[in-house]
């Protein structure tokens, strides 16, 4: 019965994990469009993102990832578990130190990758975002009243 739960638990964060981990670069440009989705085009029909953005999204995605992570290896290390009687509080206490100080250290890793891999604004072409509405563009505009 024990395996069989590490087994399932295992299993469900490796299927997270490379859901997240799969997505990458698009997940990041697409998690930069909550609610409004409207974003400006250039001349060009390309759409800046701002690397503020950039960095928030892909701070949240590397943050999902490490949590999967940490699932993984905590059932992997559930299976060497000692069965002896322990001092449950001191187990407690130890659990919640080491699990406050591994949060801050990956919040804060996380927070350093997005800043460093997301360090400029990008350029992405407008038609390569799905479900992101546009506002028309000034070239449009003096396109539509040439032609009156």
């Amino acid at each position: 019965m024990f395996i069989s739960m590490l087994v399932f638990q295992l299993s469900g964060a490796l299927l997270l994990l490379l859901n997240c981990i799969k997505s990458g670069k698009e997940s990041v440009i697409k998690n930069c469009f909550p609610g409004s989705n409207v974003v400006e085009r250039d001349e060009n029909n390309n759409c800046k993102i701002p690397k503020e953005k950039l960095q928030e999204s892909a701070h949240k995605i590397y943050l999902n990832i490490v949590a999967f992570v940490d699932l993984v290896i905590g059932y992997l290390f559930a299976a060497f578990s000692p069965t002896a009687d322990v001092q449950i509080e001191l187990v407690l206490a130890k659990v919640i130190v080491a699990t406050v100080i591994l949060l801050v250290l990956e919040y804060y890793f996380s927070y350093f990758c997005a800043k460093r891999i997301y360090a400029k604004d990008i350029s992405v072409p407008f038609d390569e975002l799905e479900g992101v509405d546009t506002t028309v563009t000034k070239q449009e505009i003096e396109d539509l009243f040439k032609n009156i």
